[in-house]
């Protein structure tokens, strides 16, 4: 027969709140001692006892014989033999009750070690309570000065400030009273907010808790934001009824404290309150962002709550509504404007009519379609920067007629092979130029060439060509510095950067690369007060099946003792790890 004795007790930790169990596993040939707390075992001891459960048949006694014979035979015992296993059972009772009480008392010692090793453990965890608490106190985030921990807590906050208490700043605020008064003196942390507003149901109950919410949420915001300028993004998508009319309420009483604004509305009506607000509200609005994305033909509602905002200057639309011009704005005043919209692209006239209305633009994005004959000349005068994205067939005849004096950056993405840029299509101003930026744009070698002939002040030049051998060979060879030219007949005296995407690249392209590489160092060496400082050329080639040795080349045309202080050369090869 097996026997088996199981005991088993706990220990509630009442500092730590954790469990102190231990085991104890009494078998046949094996004990097992096993104490653990929170799934953590913290002490474990096998005992292997030194009887086997099957009994040796080496030594035999008189009463093994009488069960051996009592066995085989399946006889009655006699009468002797009923004497011998009544004396020996009763042997074997007195020595199993002794057993017993030893057993007993083995117990008890090991319920007693079981219990100090609870209160060592209880113990030990005081202790490392006590080590964390103070460490938590010493550690170095306690000593860092006041004004640097306000721009760590400005540094934390998301990209997208939502009133949600699991998120700074509000998360700031249930550390500790310290760093409560922290954040709820410092402006900076509050002055930035992203509110999403529910889907509305007029049935549902819950939408005015929602408003209520909400609107709680915003002027919390705005008082402890106190005089900081105030950034607001209002994501508004099929928004009807209480919510949006509770929440443009709020945004109309505080419309003197935003400095930015950033609405994302799939429903112009949804927010017809904000829109037909009387002009003169937003006083401190310098940066508008609309993303209108209600696409109805007979949206009519005209905007003019931004009509009279002395100090806005930066627009950006991002999706807007095809009656573009019912949006009335301080156009004489921008000076940046960014249009893209991927669904409604603008038509020339329409871009030249609205260009006609910016008196101070500086910098201007804009995508557009179908070129036309320009019919007057636009002025532009404090215009630095234009980017412009030409979708379909065309060429760069739009930009006829449009004066520039003061561009510097001019970046044009067409779509290859139906963008042209011809000798027709000049940029009126182009002196001042110092950012040139070409993609996908269909011109030949020579056009370019002369057109890089009148920007002495270039500086960057990117190009996504798919030029021939020849045209790149032509090309490259425009570009470098020849001995017999002169000063005033240099092209691109000024560069520091070239960076080219190219379909191929073989060792007569690597070559000419090399030259022009050289050929600028040189000039470097021979001017006392060098105008080129360091030229950056940067190669993406899109054939993996070019010539390694081509590549090669060019890479230790910059790899020179010499020339690898003026000259950085970076090569991207999809098939090539270089």
């Amino acid at each position: 027969m097996r026997s088996i004795c199981d005991v088993a007790g706990s220990h509630e930790d009442e500092i730590t709140s954790s469990t102190l169990t231990y085991t104890v596993t009494l078998g046949s040939n094996a004990s097992k001692f096993v104490a653990e707390s929170n799934d953590e075992i913290i002490a474990q001891t096998d005992y292997v006892s030194e009887h086997v459960p099957i009994r040796s048949r080496v030594q035999k006694t008189p009463v093994d014989e009488i069960i051996y014979q009592l066995t085989e035979s399946g006889s009655y015992p006699t009468a002797a033999e009923s004497g011998s296993l009544e004396e020996f059972r009763e042997k074997c009772t007195s020595e199993a009750s002794a057993l017993k009480s030893k057993s007993e008392y083995l117990q008890e010692k090991i319920s007693s070690l079981c219990r100090q090793l609870a209160q060592i453990h209880r113990a030990r965890m005081d202790r490392l309570l006590d080590i964390q608490e103070c460490e938590s106190f010493l550690a170095p985030i306690r000593r860092v000065p006041r004004e640097i921990l306000e721009d760590i807590f400005v540094y934390c906050l998301p990209e997208e400030i939502k009133p949600d208490p699991t998120a700074p700043p509000l998360l700031l605020c249930q550390i500790n009273s310290f760093w409560r008064q922290i954040a709820l003196q410092h402006s900076r942390l509050w002055s930035s907010l992203c509110v999403y507003c529910p889907v509305s149901n007029p049935r549902d109950y819950k939408e005015y808790d929602s408003a209520n919410a909400l609107c709680y949420a915003m002027e919390l915001w705005f008082l402890r934001s106190r005089n900081s300028p105030f950034s607001l993004t209002l994501i508004a998508q099929m928004v009807v009824g209480i919510v949006s009319e509770r929440i443009v309420d709020v945004i109309l009483r505080k419309a003197h404290r935003i400095h930015t604004l950033t609405v994302h509305s799939s429903g112009i009506e949804s927010l017809s309150k904000l829109w037909k607000a009387s002009p003169g509200r937003f006083t401190a609005l310098q940066n508008l962002k609309l993303c209108l994305a209600d696409q109805t033909a007979e949206w009519s509602m005209p905007i003019t709550a931004f009509t009279s905002s002395p100090i806005l200057r930066t627009i950006a639309f991002h999706a807007f509504p095809p009656n573009l011009f019912r949006i009335h704005l301080p156009f004489d005043q921008i000076t940046n404007f960014n249009m893209v919209d991927f669904y409604h692209v603008m038509t020339i006239p329409i871009w030249r009519r609205l260009l006609e209305s910016f008196r101070n633009l500086r910098e201007a994005s804009f995508i557009i379609k179908h070129a036309d004959d320009p019919i007057r000349t636009i002025s532009m005068n404090q215009l630095e920067s234009l980017s412009v994205e030409f979708r379909g067939k065309g060429d760069a005849s739009f930009l006829q007629k449009i004066g520039c004096p003061m561009l510097e950056k001019l970046e044009i993405f067409g779509t290859w092979p139906y963008f042209t840029w011809n000798t027709t299509s000049w940029v009126l101003s182009i002196h001042n130029l110092k950012h040139l930026a070409l993609y996908y744009v269909k011109v030949e070698s020579s056009v370019l060439i002369q057109l890089l002939s009148y920007t002495s002040q270039m500086e960057q030049l990117k190009l996504t060509l798919r030029y021939d051998d020849e045209d790149i060979s032509i090309f490259l060879a425009g570009i470098t510095l020849w001995k017999s030219e002169t000063e005033d007949h240099v092209i691109l005296p000024r560069l520091e950067k070239l960076l080219m995407r190219l379909d191929h690249l073989n060792r007569s392209i690597s070559e000419k690369f090399c030259d022009l590489i050289l050929s600028r160092y040189k000039r470097k060496l021979a001017l006392a007060s060098p105008i080129l400082s360091t030229l950056y050329v940067s190669l993406l080639v899109t054939n993996p099946s070019d010539d390694i040795q081509a590549i090669s080349l060019l890479l230790n045309a910059s790899d020179t003792p010499t020339a690898s202080e003026t000259v950085s050369v970076k090569i991207s090869h999809p098939g090539i790890k270089l």
